[in-house]
């Protein structure tokens, strides 16, 4: 395609995850700013900003929001959740958030895409073939 030329809308829908911090502040604009995006679903501890195609819930306790989140069949999930160990306040704090709702939320969303219709089993199944190469793993 030249460039210039309309673009055409690919209408995915994005879980973001991390979306009050500074990464996934970023990646919330990008996200936002891009036609390819029919819904940015963010859930957060804070509100956000609204925007016509945000998808916002706020709860004190992110894990409460899986159900809700995981019911708007995102197409893609993007995790930028993280925090230090000092501003969490524990290791177990730094813990919940660097690796226990990470892991939720896709589990969630595994097993959402597993339960889908034949055309979103068959895109989880092209993406399971991809290689796992980068992984973060934090000193817990």
């Amino acid at each position: 395609m030249a460039s210039g030329e309309p673009r055409e809308a690919i209408d995915m829908k994005l879980l973001l995850l991390g979306a009050t911090g500074l990464v996934g502040g970023r990646a919330l604009q990008l996200a936002l700013s891009n036609d390819a995006f029919s819904e940015v679903i963010a859930p957060t501890r804070t509100p956000l900003a609204a925007h016509a195609r945000l998808v916002n819930t706020v709860a004190s306790r992110l894990e409460d929001l899986v159900p809700a989140c995981i019911a708007h069949r995102p197409d893609a999930v993007v995790c930028a959740l993280g925090t230090t160990q000092a501003k969490a306040g524990s290791k177990e704090a730094f813990r919940h958030v660097d690796h226990e709702l990470p892991v939720a939320f896709g589990q969630a969303a595994h097993a959402a895409d597993q339960a889908g219709p034949p055309d979103r089993q068959r895109a989880a199944a092209d993406r399971a073939d991809v290689p796992h190469h980068f992984a973060l793993r934090a000193r817990i």
